[in-house]
């Protein structure tokens, strides 16, 4: 059985790895690992060629200005047209407040002219890393240049031009000497601003956005659209040996050209709908998340819910979950949240598992659709500025803890804290999205992966329990008994076993003292009132 299904594993991958050529949009890199597009901005015979960041997980199209500090004055977006940019309220009414980048004014486009309009402010979160900006909004110009398919153009689209742009920690500013070290501190440098491909609904345009204009025009063949992301430059060498670095592409194949497992990839099973985020956002389910042989899952879920960012170059996870990954890796980290760094002598990193179908309950005569996806963590390494080898997953932020602290697991829900799958993640993998089915779809890259970039080896060393402790296995810890659970008992640091509390020993040594004098007093008052009674009978 494993040779079957190691021989259509392979088929698998050349299959989706070769895909009948369709319409393409060619992606590259930025120097902090996030994938990118070129598009031509502007009036057609007077646009302005653009890199953008492309990001999955929202629809806007935003364009930096000179004076960011995000983009270089020569790739930054020209907006000294006030004709190029005009605010149309009339066509562009903005229906709600929806965007990942939440804008705090629900009718961003005003009245005036866009020039003279009043700012908003607009943030996210990538990466750990909180993203400012501020703009303005309008409709202008925009095309897009695909391999296979004419040169799409857009007469009137909306966009955002941020005049402000800054990259910041989440939880404190507090690390200047990592920050300076760090590529990361650099996300969207290099660029003229972020490609939205993310559904409609995650912008307030009412159904419109660039990319979806885009869709549109590509009528059928945009039902079914493969993203092929290599490594990015900066990538472990381990990996370079395996996948070489080089140029992405997004080819658009529709629903005929692209089969199912065994020729193509395994889908996940159809995303939730009829809320505007979940149907925007590239979402499904995974099962029995592992690495180093342990379900990092636990006994919190079976599943949880993943959706794709590619403008995060990492693997994001909640905290909870971070927790458990670390406790099994061999890597150092700090509380600041800054990416561990690779212990000496730890390489190649363990694989990341996971499923995107129950294996306990797979559809009937579809069971092909549990099997397991491979993702080998070296495709998440990469060298800081100092030569350092850092491990590019990030933990999300709190958004329903108490002050610093995330609430426990237990308490953890997937609509509040969901895990990311960053650019860097799809480097190992080709993905598929069926934007008609509403799921999306893996194929490893290279099947198996060869132990030249995975391995167990080098995996934690599970932690040694003593006395009535219990292992852990999810946090590689080991679990004192709960003395509380019993009358009189209390935890004993040393054996880590329960034993009878001092309290409760200095009761029984209390009670035995007072009985044994009570007894010799009962002893000796016999003795007296025998002694009494025999002076008595003799008196008699």
């Amino acid at each position: 059985f494993d040779m079957v299904r190691f021989r259509k594993r392979r088929w698998a991958l050349f299959c989706a790895l070769h895909v009948e050529a369709g319409p393409t949009l060619k992606v590259g890199f930025n120097g902090a690992l996030q994938p990118t597009v070129d598009v031509d901005v502007g009036p057609s015979g007077q646009s302005q060629t653009v890199t953008l960041v492309l990001s999955l997980a929202e629809a806007d199209t935003t364009l930096f200005e000179g004076g960011t500090g995000a983009c270089q004055a020569s790739s930054c977006i020209n907006a000294s047209s006030p004709s190029v940019y005009a605010c149309r309220r009339s066509d562009f009414g903005c229906v709600a407040q929806r965007s990942p980048f939440q804008a705090t004014d629900p009718y961003p486009c005003l009245r005036d002219s866009f020039v003279n309009a009043t700012s908003e402010q607009i943030s996210r979160v990538v990466s750990g890393r909180e993203c400012d900006a501020q703009g303005k909004e309008g409709g202008m110009s925009a095309g897009l240049s695909l391999t296979g398919a004419s040169p799409f153009f857009a007469p009137d689209v909306p966009m955002r031009l941020v005049s402000k742009f800054s990259v910041r920690h989440w939880i404190s500013l507090s690390r200047g000497d990592w920050m300076r070290q760090l590529k990361l501190q650099d996300l969207f440098s290099g660029t003229a601003g972020i490609f939205g491909a993310g559904g409609v609904s995650l912008t307030c345009r009412n159904g419109t956005s660039l990319w979806s204009e885009m869709l549109s025009g590509l009528g059928s063949a945009a039902d079914r659209f493969t993203l092929n992301l290599p490594p990015p430059p900066s990538v472990s060498s381990y990996v370079q040996n395996v996948t070489p670095p080089g140029s992405g592409e997004i080819v658009f194949s529709g629903q005929d050209q692209l089969q199912d497992w065994p020729q193509g990839p395994t889908f996940s099973q159809q995303k939730q709908l009829g809320d505007w985020l979940d149907e925007g956002m590239y979402e499904f389910v995974t099962y029995g998340m592992s690495t180093c042989g342990v379900d990092l899952y636990g006994n919190i879920s079976s599943n949880w819910f993943t959706v794709i960012d590619t403008s995060d170059p990492c693997l994001t996870l909640p905290t909870w979950l971070y927790d458990r990954m670390m406790a099994h890796l061999p890597v150092d980290c700090t509380p600041d949240m800054a990416p561990c760094v690779l212990r000496p002598n730890s390489r190649p990193l363990p694989i990341l598992s996971f499923a995107l179908w129950d294996s306990q309950e797979p559809p009937p005569g579809e069971e092909y659709k549990s099997i397991v996806i491979q993702v080998p963590l070296e495709y998440l390494v990469f060298t800081s500025g100092n030569g350092t080898d850092l491990l590019c997953v990030s933990q999300e932020p709190c958004w329903n803890g108490v002050g610093d602290q995330c609430p426990p697991a237990r308490n953890a829900s997937m609509q509040d804290s969901k895990v990311t799958f960053g650019s860097m993640v799809l480097g190992a993998l080709s993905t598929t999205v069926d934007r008609r089915n509403f799921t999306v779809g893996f194929n490893q890259k290279v099947f198996p992966w060869p132990a030249s970039v995975a391995s167990s080896d080098h995996c934690t060393a599970a932690a040694s329990c003593i006395g009535q402790q219990t292992y852990y296995s999810p946090l590689n810890i080991c679990e004192d008994p709960d003395c509380s659970s019993f009358f009189f008992m209390a935890l004993d640091h040393k054996t880590r076993t329960c034993v009878w509390s001092l309290e409760v020993q200095a009761l029984l040594v209390g009670t035995i003292i007072v009985l044994l004098v009570a007894e010799i007093f009962a002893q000796r008052l016999y003795k007296q009132t025998l002694n009494v009674a025999r002076s008595a009978s003799r008196g008699a």
